[in-house]
């Protein structure tokens, strides 16, 4: 395990500590070579961190671009609807005895992200009873400014539920972008210097150490000589 501690996370309004306070060194071959490893390994996986964070930020700003254009025909639809409002008095409540939709999971960088799959509606009718025959001609006999109406509202439902189930996707991506921004500053504004910073130490301990050696052992072997 390696012996020294990395600050894991700062924020804007935490204090930066000095590198004597992030780490604590050990000076030996043993712990050179793990933190060779550890740097490597983060070196190594650095562009992955780099590639999916931006492949997020990308994908969220196509996502926002789409759900403010989605937003806009939601609201032009309702806009639409608010001109006839006076036919809805006409229409008895609920205009849909019930709905229910079901989402698939499509997944982008490693993120599973909930897409609308189908929408169903079961539209009012007089006797739940009926066979598909008396229902399509109670269907035939609605005027069709009701018709009109049944889909309009079909249509605002399917838009309503898609802005609802985009806004969550887009909610998972930025919950995920976020992680993967503080993973990416972690590596390379804290880990990877703070390993580099102490490899070069250790290294130069070692080498003061093995050069107090040699010359230690260079003078001992000068002694017996002179002996």
């Amino acid at each position: 395990m390696i012996s020294f501690r990395i600050l894991l996370q700062t924020t804007s309004k935490q204090r930066q500590k000095p590198e004597s306070e992030m780490l604590n060194i050990a000076y030996t071959r043993i712990h050179l070579q793990q933190y060779e490893r550890a740097w490597r390994l983060r070196m190594a996986a650095l562009p992955v961190i780099r590639a999916r964070e931006t492949a997020l930020r990308t994908e969220i700003a196509r996502r926002i671009q789409q759900l403010e254009r989605d937003f806009e025909r939601l609201n032009t639809l309702e806009v639409w609807m608010a001109d006839y409002a006076g036919l809805w008095m006409e229409v008895a409540a609920p205009l849909f005895q019930q709905h229910t939709w079901t989402t698939k999971s499509i997944r982008f960088a490693g993120v599973n992200l909930p897409v609308l799959h189908e929408l169903k509606v079961e539209r009012k009718q007089a006797n739940s009873q009926s066979t598909k025959a008396e229902v399509m001609a109670h269907m035939g006999s609605e005027p069709a400014w009701r018709l009109a109406i049944e889909d309009d509202a079909l249509e605002w439902l399917r838009q309503s539920i898609s802005v609802d189930v985009q806004q969550e996707a887009l909610r998972l991506l930025n919950r995920e972008r976020r992680k993967a921004t503080q993973k990416l500053n972690l590596f390379e504004k804290i880990q990877i210097p703070a390993l580099e910073s102490a490899i070069k130490s250790v290294r130069r301990f070692l080498e003061d150490e093995d050069n107090l050696v040699k010359a230690t052992l260079k003078r001992v072997k000068s002694r017996r000589i002179e002996e």
